[in-house]
């Protein structure tokens, strides 16, 4: 068998994709003698050349979000103009799993769907022994003109596999949970994940953990819809014993030196789970002073349509809790949800201005649609409602913070791309 060369394309926005996928080839020894390259999309073609002239064969693997296909995509033609049938262009992650016909069609030779920690390696197994890969679950491509998929790979049980890859020194936040219950109309995570929870279990998050540390880094952060419904049944009620249980395991591994992170980026919580007792054990066991809390809009009518499953008085409730234990909130605000009317928009800017008073922060962004979610096919998101003077106001003063005002033109940009109404 010729040996076989595997390049993660990598990016700010897919570094815990990537590191799990390479986790996944770490984890199976069928696969101990591949290759793995993680270049930057500008060094792709580069490290493909310096493949090849090893020998044997190579696979590109992209992982990129919708607003990321376009360069996804040119970087694919630039590498199939250099190197023709030879390469394997490989596609993944979200804008794979929700539009996979179109994702093959910008160039890709096969698209996985859906969790990959499963359909990757056995897709890298049956190519490596020269079998017929599409036999494989999880995968979608074209033959002979015609789109076929192969069907949904198992759900993945993630104490199966590692969430780092030390032999390729690959080391990122540490994924404690997958899935969510709730569905937000404008959020992609129920639809890619399931909205059954799944928990890593806090003995592996721990092992994980001790493994970073040896090697220096000791700051723990964690990646989770809602870092605040660890270990709970439903991922709607609580569990403080399990979530206690994670942040003491961490500060035994950890040590008084090492850093924990729970509740900032990349696991917000959620406004509801803020109380008394989460932020006790955010200031016993974790370092850090503020909390990323999805709060969204502050129109009821708005927070009913999108299905968040909160209203207006938790969003309150939740800073008055932080700001009184000395924890700075940072509240994420969507501008421009569909739907939303010059009132649903002037709701709002009042919360938002009361929340900065209060000494909040503002996390604004401006409404992006994305496949897969109900709202994808509605129009992007629109600023004119709001008082953009005040808005500005309020980010001069460091009380609100975002690209919100660029992401209006990449939201506008990628709805042209795919034929939607901007």
């Amino acid at each position: 068998m010729k040996p076989l060369s595997l390049l993660f394309c990598c990016t700010q926005n897919n570094k815990f994709s990537v590191t799990a996928l390479a986790a996944a080839v770490e984890h199976d020894a069928a696969l101990a003698a591949v290759r793995m390259r993680f270049p930057q999309p500008e060094d792709m073609a580069a490290e493909a050349a310096l493949a090849f002239n090893e020998g044997g064969r190579v696979i590109c693997a992209f992982s990129f979000f919708t607003a990321d296909a376009p360069s996804a995509q040119k970087t694919a033609l630039d590498l199939r103009k250099r190197f023709g049938d030879k390469i394997f262009l490989m596609a993944g992650g979200p804008h794979a799993t929700a539009l996979a016909q179109e994702t093959l069609e910008l160039g890709f030779d096969a698209a996985g769907i859906g969790e990959g920690e499963i359909s990757f390696p056995s897709f890298l197994r049956k190519f490596i022994a020269g079998e017929n890969w599409r036999e494989c679950a999880g995968f979608a491509f074209i033959k002979d003109g015609r789109f076929h998929f192969t069907g949904r790979a198992p759900v993945t049980n993630l104490d199966e596999f590692f969430p780092i890859a030390p032999k390729s020194g690959r080391y990122s936040a540490i994924e404690i949970s997958r899935g969510c219950p709730n569905a937000c109309a404008f959020c992609q995570v129920t639809r890619l994940a399931g909205s059954v929870p799944r928990y890593r279990s806090v003995e592996k998050i721990c092992e994980a953990a001790d493994i970073m540390a040896q090697v220096g880094m000791r700051d723990f952060r964690a990646v989770s819809p809602n870092a605040f419904a660890y270990g709970s049944p439903d991922g709607k009620k609580l569990n403080l014993s399990e979530l206690e249980r994670l942040l003491a395991g961490l500060r035994a591994v950890l040590g008084q030196k090492g850093k924990i992170f729970l509740g900032t980026f990349p696991s917000e919580v959620r406004p509801e789970h803020v109380t008394p007792q989460t932020i006790a054990l955010v200031r016993k066991y974790a370092d850090n002073d503020n909390l990323v809390i999805g709060a969204q809009s502050g129109s009821e009518r708005i927070l009913t349509r999108t299905n968040r499953g909160h209203g207006v008085p938790e969003i309150f409730t939740a800073a008055e809790l932080c700001l009184k234990n000395g924890i700075i909130p940072n509240f994420d605000f969507i501008f421009g949800l569909p739907g939303e009317t010059a009132e649903d928009a002037r709701q709002s800017l009042s919360v938002i201005t009361r929340l900065a008073k209060a000494g909040a922060r503002i996390h604004a962004h401006t409404f992006m649609p994305l496949p897969g979610t109900p709202l994808w096919k509605e129009k992007c998101g629109d600023i004119s409602a709001y008082d953009i003077k005040e808005l500005r106001t309020l980010s001069a003063t460091g009380r609100l913070y975002g690209i919100w005002h660029r992401q209006k033109a990449i939201a506008d940009a990628t709805a042209k791309r795919f034929g939607k109404a901007a």
